[in-house]
């Protein structure tokens, strides 16, 4: 599973050159004027993340982007070695995404239960499924 947002009444999408390779259902990330994926201990203050991206596209090309509203709530799988469930103690909590090795479509990225200092806000989870539910801070968002 990829990251995507949930509420779709909210979806803005924007076009935007790419600055490496990336993969749909991943974190967007600025990097100078293009959009780049989001690597693991994406900075809570950074003004940096952009959207989740709607598609597969290769360097220097252009791909959409769902970018993250005020209302955004980003679902995601989770993982985790020391920490395997979440609990209502962990509402509120942050937490960071963790960025698999490959570099190829199905590179994937899941919610972190190891790093609770993340972009995002625990909103909700459902350990059954193995999802979190996590809103993206405002001042971790570009737009």
């Amino acid at each position: 599973m990829k990251l995507r947002v949930q509420n779709p009444n909210s979806q803005r999408l924007i076009q935007i050159y790419t600055g490496g390779a990336v993969f749909k259902g991943c974190v967007a990330v600025l990097s100078g004027t293009a959009a780049v994926l989001g690597a693991a201990s994406i900075a809570a203050d950074a003004n940096t993340i952009l959207g989740i991206f709607r598609e597969d596209a290769a360097t220097t090309s252009k791909c959409y982007i769902e970018t993250l509203g005020g209302d955004a709530v980003v679902e995601g799988e989770y993982t985790g070695s020391s920490k395997t469930t979440l609990t209502d103690a962990d509402l509120g909590k942050l937490i960071d995404i963790v960025v698999s090795t490959t570099t190829t479509s199905n590179d994937t990225q899941k919610f972190n239960l190891d790093d609770l200092t993340g972009p995002f806000q625990i909103v909700g989870y459902d350990n059954a499924k193995k999802l979190c539910y996590a809103v993206p801070l405002r001042a971790a968002r570009y737009i």
